[in-house]
């Protein structure tokens, strides 16, 4: 009989006011053209008016309070503290210290809400870091989150994954008074002035792949059982299978609400009892779409929990897909249109800045120039999105899906078709090969690459991200459709000459 609420926010419009340090986030770029709201996207609330005047932070409002309820509590995971955002080597630099802290800016909301709400506690289900610490501020922030809460009287309960497992973070600070982080053995602690406990593990090596389930202590007749673990249950499709478990042996051991985390898109498993992925509190790319944040947890006078997916993301992915007419001749510039009102329609209603990317589909005439033009078509994307949706968007990709009409390319004379399977054949080889063994097959690809060394200071990582497996395949997708779109040849004369 439990509710589930989400992917939307439910509940009162309660005023959940941004209590940020200054030096814990950077503040976004404003368009001129439009006055920002203290505490909302535009800027961070250390620069508004003061706390008892800020309103509410629309991308964190908690369910309303109903008759009958006993206590509540959020569950979070993934947190991913300063972990990097993937494809930034195309932001500007006004909105790339923006999107960098977005991690942090999802957290301090989260904990901005707890307090507003009058959280009773919080689970955090691994993952707090994306791995050991780059910088030592990263755990400071942390603690200083953990002290606002504990200042608030929230208690707090942790468990490490396998980002943060304890054997991969070897930095660490005294977690506050208040809050507890469970070591390598299945523990147990009971959550004061509640019939609550909480049961928890962490990873001690970031490779766990034992079952942990069994090592968990026993159900606390009386009490509300909360069950804390890190887990990829039977397998997740872009996860890799860590303490694994099934739904059936977690509902055997009798708690009332598992906690995971792991999984990264937010999911009820199964309400009876409630096993629940709260998925990461920030989206990292655009394998990461959607809404992403935590679960406010209400549970009655009868022990019976209902779950409220509450977002905090404050960078919202999408692919935003844009049919191409098949009988469309008309110019590159009404394409460049139908993108902007696509983007425009997909725009998040809580004020999140939309990172996406444009994913142009379908067959057209228009095939072949599409794809010759895709680096200028992006630019031009890029230019009319700033000029007409007020800094709301960063546009990370087009990616160019169409086909021809045609049914086959028309190689130009003297091509041999078997030259052309020679081709396609050493095209899939380089998308399949990973990009080490690429370059060390390849001194020249390797001088390339190290050719790019100044890139790292004025875009530090921009070389490893170029040769990440992502990007490889990218670039080998590219100059095949490139190569395509040239071998078909141009049946227009003006853009012959182009």
């Amino acid at each position: 009989g439990a509710g589930v609420t989400g992917p939307g926010v439910t509940g009162s419009a309660s005023a959940a006011p941004l209590l940020m340090a200054a030096d814990d986030v950077a503040p976004r770029p404003s368009a001129p053209s439009r006055p920002l709201r203290a505490g909302s996207a535009g800027q961070p609330a250390d620069t508004a008016a003061p706390a008892d005047r800020r309103p509410a932070d629309r991308r964190a409002v908690p369910p309303p309070r109903q008759l009958g309820e006993r206590f509540r509590f959020i569950h979070c995971a993934d947190l991913h503290v300063d972990s990097p955002l993937k494809g930034l080597q195309k932001v500007d630099d006004g909105r790339a210290s923006w999107i960098q802290t977005a991690t942090r800016r999802a957290f301090a909301r989260l904990v901005d809400m707890a307090i507003a709400d009058r959280i009773d506690f919080v689970v955090i289900a691994g993952d707090i870091y994306d791995g050991d610490w780059k910088s030592a501020d990263t755990g400071y922030f942390v603690r200083r989150q953990l002290i606002r809460l504990s200042a608030a009287g929230i208690p707090v309960f942790a468990v490490a994954g396998n980002h943060d497992a304890l054997s991969v973070v070897s930095r660490s600070f005294r977690w506050p008074e208040g809050a507890h982080h469970f070591g390598g053995v299945a523990d147990s602690r009971e959550v004061p002035g509640l019939n609550v406990v909480i049961h928890g593990r962490s990873f001690g090596d970031r490779h766990e792949s034992r079952d942990f389930v069994e090592s968990y202590p026993p159900t606390r007749p009386g009490l509300f059982n909360v069950g804390l673990l890190h887990t990829s249950l039977g397998g997740a499709a872009g996860h890799a299978e860590y303490a694994p478990c099934s739904p059936a042996q977690l509902a055997a051991r009798g708690y009332d609400y598992w906690a995971l985390g792991h999984v990264h898109v937010p999911r009820v498993v199964q309400d009876g009892p409630h096993v629940v992925y709260a998925g990461n509190i920030q989206g990292r790319g655009v394998d990461e779409t959607g809404p992403r944040g935590c679960f406010v947890v209400t549970v009655d006078e009868s022990r019976r929990a209902a779950t409220h997916f509450v977002p905090l993301d404050d960078v919202r992915w999408e692919r935003v897909v844009v049919p191409v007419a098949a009988d469309d001749t008309r110019t590159i510039d009404h394409v460049v249109g139908t993108v902007i009102d696509a983007v425009a329609a997909a725009l998040p209603g809580d004020d999140a800045l939309l990172a996406c990317r444009v994913v142009l589909t379908g067959t057209t005439p228009l095939h072949r120039r599409l794809v010759s033009r895709r680096g200028s078509l992006r630019a031009d994307v890029a230019a009319a999105i700033d000029g007409q949706l007020h800094n709301r968007v960063w546009l990370e990709e087009i990616a160019v899906e169409t086909a021809d009409p045609e049914a086959a390319p028309r190689p130009p004379d003297g091509v041999p078709p078997r030259a052309l399977d020679l081709l396609e054949d050493e095209f899939t080889r380089l998308r399949d090969t990973d990009i080490d063994t690429l370059l060390a097959e390849h001194p020249d690809l390797r001088g390339l690459f190290d050719a790019l060394q100044p890139l790292d200071q004025v875009k530090p990582g921009r070389r490893d991200e170029l040769q990440s497996r992502e990007a490889w395949r990218r670039a080998v997708d590219d100059a095949r459709a490139l190569l395509a779109a040239e071998l078909c040849g141009h049946d227009d004369p003006a853009e012959r000459a182009k």
